[in-house]
């Protein structure tokens, strides 16, 4: 039950990131979902955590969609920085992180070293808005 909720999950993620449903864009989704169930094998999922991931994904693509008509209109204004963070405690708990850091307008990992993430992020210059 478990490889079919995982597949099903795949499918859907790929279909969502996906701009054309087409058969081969279904296929392949399949093919990968299968495959990556397979090389997983025994991760337990957490419905809750999907669908609380699957939310946060969906929200933080439509606003990076939004900053980059923003950067493309010529409304940028910010500056650079590096931070650190901790990488989490396991492969899953990791790439959730990153993947939503990724997706955090103005965010992305560029780098992970001894467990914890190096993030560069924009920030809005003080005195514009």
């Amino acid at each position: 039950m478990r490889k079919i909720a995982f597949i099903a999950f795949g499918i859907a993620l790929w279909i969502f990131l996906t701009p054309t449903l087409e058969i081969e864009v279904l296929l392949t989704a399949l093919i990968a979902s299968y495959v990556a169930a397979r090389l997983v094998g025994n991760v337990k999922l957490r419905p809750m955590k999907i669908l609380n991931f699957t939310v946060l994904l969906a929200y933080n693509f439509l606003v990076a969609v939004w900053q980059s008509l923003k950067i493309v209109l010529g409304l940028f204004d910010y500056e650079s920085k590096y931070f650190e963070e901790p990488a989490g405690r396991d492969f899953l708990e990791k790439f959730e992180k990153i993947v939503l850091i990724t997706l955090t307008p103005f965010t992305i990992v560029v780098d992970e070293k001894e467990n914890v993430l190096i993030i560069h992020e924009l920030k809005r210059r003080k005195g514009t808005e």
